[in-house]
């Protein structure tokens, strides 16, 4: 996907025309096949205009691939308009538009299934594969955390993580550290000074030790249902299981703030 965004505009950028942006050049392109001026595109029509604007590829499948790919709706049309927009907004760091990268891709279908809850089940998943705490997993078992958590990510997509060179390592996901960048994705001030709070109060006798499992079982007693307590045990478990794999009881305020 990245190397076809990019050779897309540098065939733009070669097709100078006056007073006009390469956003604007490129519907231009769409709009010479769109005979009834509806702003869509079909497949037919999306090679068409690669082909004019000199990309092919040499299996018809790949332009297929990238087609569906922008084919939201998977109606089998795509909003030219919208799509040239995205193109020029893809792996730009000058945009004020956030660029595409795999962590927000997954954030995005975490949300969509119930993002809390959601997390919670891709981290206990990953805690089962993982059953020797390496903190990471070949890509065939990451694939099938992600299946199995009906996170399911197309080709194209999984390209964002083979590009994310911190993250993915000589055919190795790092797991752990797509978990820290989830977890760190929810942090602000107001967060930081409820933790705050809250650990001065858990503290307030003068004992610095807050034991991890005392604070686990403060949030499940007060808790309003049985759905709450699970969600909260559930939740502790998981972030134990990461943590705290050297088999420290204690927690600090840091710890406190991520779990908050």
């Amino acid at each position: 996907m990245i190397r076809y965004v990019n050779e897309l505009k540098e065939k733009i950028e070669l097709k100078l025309i006056p007073n006009k942006t390469n956003e604007q050049v490129l519907k231009e392109y769409f709009k010479y096949f769109d005979l009834e001026s509806l702003g869509l595109c079909n497949l037919q029509n999306f090679i068409k205009t690669n082909e004019r604007l000199g990309l092919v590829y040499k299996k018809s499948t790949d332009l297929e691939k990238i087609f569906n790919y922008f084919d939201k709706d998977k109606d089998g049309y795509i909003n030219y308009k919208n799509f040239s927009r995205e193109i020029f907004s893809m792996f730009n760091p000058n945009k004020n538009i956030q660029p595409i990268n795999f962590i927000s891709i997954l954030i995005n279908k975490l949300n969509e299934k119930n993002g809390n809850l959601a997390f919670i089940k891709l981290i206990k998943s990953f805690n089962i594969i993982d059953y020797n705490n390496t903190k990471k997993l070949t890509i065939d078992d990451f694939l099938k955390v992600l299946n199995e958590c009906h996170l399911n990510f197309n080709s194209f997509e999984m390209q964002y993580l083979f590009q994310e060179y911190d993250l993915f390592i000589n055919g190795v996901v790092l797991y752990y550290k797509i978990i820290e960048i989830l977890i760190n994705n929810y942090w602000n001030e107001r967060r930081y000074s409820f933790s705050q709070d809250f650990y001065n109060y858990l503290t307030e006798d003068g004992n610095k030790n807050v034991s991890f499992n005392d604070l686990r079982n403060f949030f499940i007693n007060n808790s309003n249902d049985d759905m709450e307590k699970q969600f909260y045990s559930d939740f502790f478990d998981c972030y134990k299981f990461i943590t705290f794999s050297n088999n420290n009881n204690y927690i600090s305020l840091n710890d406190i703030i991520f779990i908050c």
